[in-house]
């Protein structure tokens, strides 16, 4: 499948959709522009949840990072209110898509995600605005692996997947790993940058922002560019115990932006 991707020449259509830090606890739609999550501590946050409890709390990390990487993309980004289901799903072949958020892969159903026959599918996702509210239907702020086969990411050149888990999902004998990285690849995405464990918050907003820095500025590799990020933050004193940046990986394309042949 992957080798599939990488044959395939259709060009993205519309510019990159950048969107994060969703408001948990207000409808869907409405933008917290006002709502300021800075004062809260970063320290030891990780971007998973329990979806049986709804106290899990914002993260500060994640606007400051959709923020920058917006700004050098030269895009606005879709912040709390406007961090929806129904953004992600009207996304059409954006060159990137990035989402910064809490993610949540299942080994078991849990009685808070839409799931029908146990389908693996709906084992893992990303939770966006809204979920708090425990809305019913297709707009109930998480979107499951499921939903997320369905987006249109032909010619998308780069998913990141800024959350814990994004990597996992349920092991099916002969037939690999069935959660978020799977369904990007189905969709149409050329690459992918996910996560194989939970991941804290400040540090990897540091380690987004420099990855964007050296894929767009230095022009280096979709995979060169995480491990010359990674090998910096294993020089830096604060960031180099492997919890803060092993969890990511790349999978798919590894050349530069752009770079077909």
């Amino acid at each position: 499948m992957i080798l599939l991707r990488l044959s395939q020449e259709s060009a993205s259509k519309t510019a990159p959709v950048v969107l994060g830090n969703p408001d948990f606890d207000r409808s869907a739609g409405e933008l917290i522009a006002n709502q300021n999550h800075s004062n809260l501590p970063s320290a030891h946050l990780t971007r998973s949840i329990d979806l049986s409890k709804l106290d899990f709390s914002p993260l500060p990390g994640t606007a400051e990072e959709v923020k920058e990487i917006a700004d050098m993309l030269g895009v606005d980004p879709l912040l709390g209110g406007k961090a929806t289901e129904s953004a992600v799903k009207g996304v059409n072949s954006p060159r990137i898509l990035h989402i910064a958020t809490h993610g949540f892969s299942e080994s078991t159903p849990n009685q808070e995600l839409p799931t029908l026959y146990d389908n693996p599918m709906l084992l893992s996702g990303l939770v966006l605005a809204g979920f708090k509210q425990k809305r019913t239907g297709a707009e109930n702020g998480v979107l499951t692996a499921l939903e997320a086969v369905g987006l249109k990411l032909s010619g998308t050149e780069l998913v990141v997947l800024s959350a814990c888990d994004t990597g996992s999902g349920r092991i099916s004998s002969g037939e690999g790993i069935y959660g978020l990285r799977r369904a990007f690849v189905i969709a149409g995405s050329q690459t992918q940058l996910i996560s194989l464990r939970k991941v804290e918050d400040e540090a990897t907003k540091e380690l987004m922002l420099a990855y964007y820095q050296r894929l767009l500025d230095d022009n280096m590799g979709r995979t060169e560019a995480l491990r010359q990020t990674q090998l910096d933050m294993l020089k830096d004193e604060t960031y180099q115990h492997p919890y803060y940046w092993a969890s990511f990986i790349v999978s798919g394309n590894w050349k530069p932006m752009g770079d077909r042949e």
